[in-house]
């Protein structure tokens, strides 16, 4: 929040819960960071088949969700 790069903003759901997010800098630095990491990923992926790089990403998304819906966090 120091950096201008992330700001808290209001649930619409829930009053009482904010949710961090990326200010409009913010949102310009990553997707900087996304184009520039972009050839490396492809290079890093080369070797991993379209259904491999489907599973790891199902993986990925079923962690984030049972992280968002951890309660003791």
């Amino acid at each position: 929040m120091e950096t201008g790069l992330l700001k808290w903003v209001a649930d619409e759901n829930d009053r009482r819960a904010k949710i961090l997010t990326l200010t409009d800098m913010g949102l310009q630095i990553a997707d900087l960071i996304e184009q520039a990491f972009s050839p490396f990923r492809r290079d890093w992926l080369k070797n991993l088949s379209e259904k491999d790089i489907d599973i790891c990403l199902r993986v990925f998304e079923g962690s984030g969700m049972a992280f968002r819906n951890y309660e003791d966090i």
